[in-house]
């Protein structure tokens, strides 16, 4: 068997009459002017300055945001790039021992650099070293 639900309390604001807000100014209220005198021009300027004392420069500000945006790919980007750096270096050290001459490796090294317009000498002494590159 199901018990009875109890009747629900009424709320102490059920009889309530609604307040809103007017949406027409009361008569006699008047709207603020426009400043017109230089000395209040003066204060809607200083408004826009920071708090270095230079005004504000949308265009600025935005060309430091790209600069900073560009910094942080460019930081990615090179991190990502020293990665695949060691990966190859690795890659590299386990295929001579496995019996890969370096010669093949050298020509697979010219022939990435070649396809992707890069200079060999940009490769670390090391690797250049390691697959007999040193021309």
């Amino acid at each position: 068997m199901t018990t009875p639900v109890p009747p629900r309390k009424k709320s102490a604001l059920a009889g309530a009459t609604v307040w809103s807000a007017p949406s027409i100014p009361a008569p006699g209220a008047v709207a603020p002017a426009a400043p017109t005198t230089k000395e209040q021009a003066e204060v809607r300027v200083s408004e826009h300055e920071t708090a270095r004392g230079r005004r504000r420069d949308p265009e600025e500000a935005r060309g430091r945001k790209r600069t900073r945006d560009a910094a942080y790919a460019w930081a990615a980007a090179e991190h990502k790039a020293l990665l695949r750096l060691q990966d190859f270096s690795a890659e590299m050290d386990a295929a001579m021992q496995r019996g890969t001459p370096p010669e093949t490796i050298a020509e697979y090294i010219r022939e990435a650099c070649t396809r992707n317009g890069i200079d060999v000498g940009l490769l670390p002494p090391q690797i250049r070293t390691a697959a007999g590159l040193t021309d």
